[in-house]
């Protein structure tokens, strides 16, 4: 909306916040209203973030993606969009269970998509209490296939003053400050 567009500064968010920190180059790929398997609200059904994730437009598939470095870490938080509304009587999910048992099972795909493009990244997923549990279950399945260099995290409390009950600033200072001193304690990133 013209409002995102007018009050948007990325360049204010954790992740070049993080990343100005430790002297890092960053790629940030994010999409408002996108989840795992679900959308908020069920909108945009076919596109969730493992089918955006190799997209520069949302509705321009290209063949191939530019090359990239291999990341050193890697921090996704996806899920809000997932469950934060009620299903539809339209979408693909006869319920929540269904809908979690999805969500985990293409969230273990993803990381291990991602482990093999980006090997051997560290993963740090963050979570909230919304879907906590889903993550646990996530990181014990990924761990479970060889894919140990896994972490979680749980933001803080946020305001989300931003428009659309997005992260204000104060927010996004708030989880780049929580994260800069979690990233410190990683041997690859210790000085």
């Amino acid at each position: 909306s013209e409002q995102v567009r007018d009050t948007t500064n990325s360049s204010l968010t954790f992740a070049p916040l993080i990343a100005r920190n430790f002297g890092a180059d960053y790629r940030m790929i994010a999409s408002s209203g996108f989840g795992v398997v679900r959308n908020y609200a069920g909108n945009s059904p076919d596109l969730a973030i493992p089918v955006l994730y190799d997209r520069i437009l949302h509705d321009q598939p290209i063949a191939e993606l530019p090359a990239q470095p291999a990341a050193d870490l890697i921090v996704i938080r996806l899920g809000s969009n997932d469950f934060s509304t009620p299903l539809g009587e339209d979408e693909a999910w006869p319920d929540k269970d269904a809908l979690r048992a999805d969500y985990r099972d293409t969230y273990v795909e993803f990381v291990e998509r991602l482990q093999r493009d980006q090997s051997p990244a560290h993963f740090l997923l963050v979570t909230d209490s919304l879907f906590d549990d889903d993550l646990k279950a996530v990181q014990a399945e990924l761990a479970q296939r060889g894919i140990s260099h896994v972490s979680m995290i749980e933001f803080p409390e946020l305001e989300r003053q931003g428009c659309n009950y997005h992260l204000s600033v104060a927010d996004h200072a708030l989880v780049a400050a929580q994260l800069i001193d979690w990233i410190g304690e990683l041997p690859a990133f210790a000085n």
